[in-house]
């Protein structure tokens, strides 16, 4: 549909959940005649054939007087029968249901959620109206979880709303947890020093290389480094965001609550201690920006947000920056898309299996790939005579005399260089950055336990687990052998 696009009007097709959408963007004339146009032209359009239409925007128009403008008068001209006239023909309702009941509603809050446009006409009489919408198909309206009005802070005039959108036959997505390391720089030099410390202890405890070691028992040991290296280092973490009230998401979120607690108390509920508090710290913002201190908060809130743009902005731009020797890396972490949506959204059954249920992916999955890795066992017989292609048993015994050599502290050294920072962990949670980090103290510690588990043939239940992901190898195909899986172990 780009032939159509213009200034007033854009409209998208895309997949989501097995599903075809035509997203529409709608900038209306505020005129009412070329309103009325623009929606009769609209009508005249000829759609590509989707599943479900999801058309937001200024739409300039009311189509409820009493629930749309909070100033309203029964019979206004502001209403548009050509709107109407679209959106029954697209077969669209609104993406918010009006109450039921409007006598019963609370105008003046179900206004401050919903409305999105303020005015003021002759007298300086203010009012609020909802011109900006989202309308869905009605076969779309059990995939809204939210409709919400969002103030950006942008210089603007009319404030956003945002829809939420959840298939409900889509299972629940169970992500990876985030890496524990590296930390934040608020609490880089605290959980560098923690670190440092624990490790240092557990080396002192640990006994010299050839030493009567017991495997299990280190194993078992080493495993529980990690989960305590991991409990701190979030716990210092957690601790330096609190102590910080300087940063623009603090500021915000107290802002946010200033603005609830306002609200709270203009609807009459009873005074708490936390809404006098937060109404007390609202009264020190400056004044001169509207005369009620719900006004007062907003406008900090605009400028707050306004001044965090502005510094993510510097620090896109300082980063972004190239000069000889520096990787593009930074360039290329926002724009590709490579990683951006490894989830599967439908996987069809694979041949000659039943279909199992949407929150039984990886059955389907094992059900596809079983017969490849899972292969009928090799006989005795031709196993020997693969073996005899090798040779005879004493051809390569220089070659592996290495192998039952102690492992050395330069061997684990040259292995942690090896290892690329800024790659994706395991399931501790403590990426090659850790290691690169503290190998100082790394590389003595895993000498030593690499030679008493691999001489006793014993090693951490840990080294058995793993991360299991996908890895697209078509475009949005539910096959199953389109998807290749890919797994994140740990040291």
């Amino acid at each position: 549909m780009e032939a159509h696009w213009s200034s007033h009007f854009m409209a998208v097709t895309g997949n989501y959940a097995g599903a075809t959408l035509l997203f529409v963007c709608i900038y209306a004339p505020h005129r009412r005649a070329q309103r009325e146009n623009f929606y009769r032209h609209l009508s005249k359009l000829e759609l590509p054939r989707v599943d479900k239409i999801v058309a937001g925007g200024d739409y300039n128009c009311t189509m409820d007087s009493r629930l749309d403008r909070s100033w309203y008068r029964k019979v206004s001209d502001h209403e548009s029968p050509a709107l109407a006239h679209l959106l029954a023909q697209w077969g669209l309702v609104d993406a918010q249901a009006p109450p039921d009941d409007i006598d019963h509603v609370d105008m003046h809050d179900y206004y401050e959620t919903t409305h999105t446009y303020e005015y003021s006409f002759g007298g300086g009489v203010e009012a609020t109206a909802w011109l900006d919408r989202w309308y869905v198909s009605a076969p779309l309206v059990e995939w809204v979880a939210s409709v919400e009005v969002w103030r950006t802070g942008t210089q603007a005039d009319h404030e956003a709303v945002r829809l939420h959108l959840r298939s409900p036959t889509d299972p629940i997505r169970v992500r990876k947890p985030a890496r524990v390391y590296p930390p934040p720089p608020i609490a880089q030099d605290a959980v560098s020093a923690a670190i440092t410390q624990r490790l240092q202890a557990f080396l002192d405890t640990l006994p010299d290389t050839g030493a009567n070691m017991d495997a299990g028992e280190w194993a078992t040991a080493w495993d529980q480094l990690k989960v305590e290296t991991r409990k701190e280092t979030l716990l210092i973490i957690k601790q330096r965001r609190k102590m910080a009230r300087a940063t623009y998401k603090q500021r915000l979120r107290r802002l946010r609550r200033q603005e609830s607690r306002i609200q709270e108390d203009m609807k009459g509920c009873p005074p708490s201690v936390e809404m006098i508090t937060d109404a007390l710290d609202a009264l020190n913002l400056q004044d001169g920006f509207g005369g009620t201190p719900l006004k007062w908060v907003r406008h900090a809130i605009d400028t707050c947000t306004r001044q965090h743009a502005a510094t993510h902005r510097q620090r896109l731009f300082r980063e972004g920056g190239y000069h000889s020797g520096k990787t593009t890396k930074a360039f290329f972490n926002r724009i590709s898309n490579k990683y951006a949506d490894n989830e599967v959204h439908r996987l069809d059954a694979a041949a000659g299996h039943t279909a199992r249920g949407v929150h039984e992916k990886a059955d389907t999955l094992a059900d596809a790939w079983t017969p490849i890795f899972q292969q009928r066992g090799s006989t005795p017989e031709a196993r020997a005579e693969v073996l005899e292609w090798l040779g005879p048993r004493s051809a390569y015994t220089a070659v592996l005399e290495g192998l039952t050599e102690p492992v050395t502290e330069a061997e684990v050294a040259e292995a942690f260089g090896a290892l690329k920072r800024g790659k994706a962990c395991g399931p501790d949670r403590l990426s090659n950055d850790w290691y690169r980090d503290h190998a100082d103290l790394l590389v003595p510690i895993m000498t030593r336990l690499y030679n008493c588990w691999i001489a006793a043939g014993v090693f951490p239940a840990t080294f058995l687990e793993a991360d299991i992901f996908c890895l697209k190898k078509g475009g949005g195909i539910p096959r199953p052998f389109e998807l290749q899986a890919a797994r994140l172990t740990q040291l």
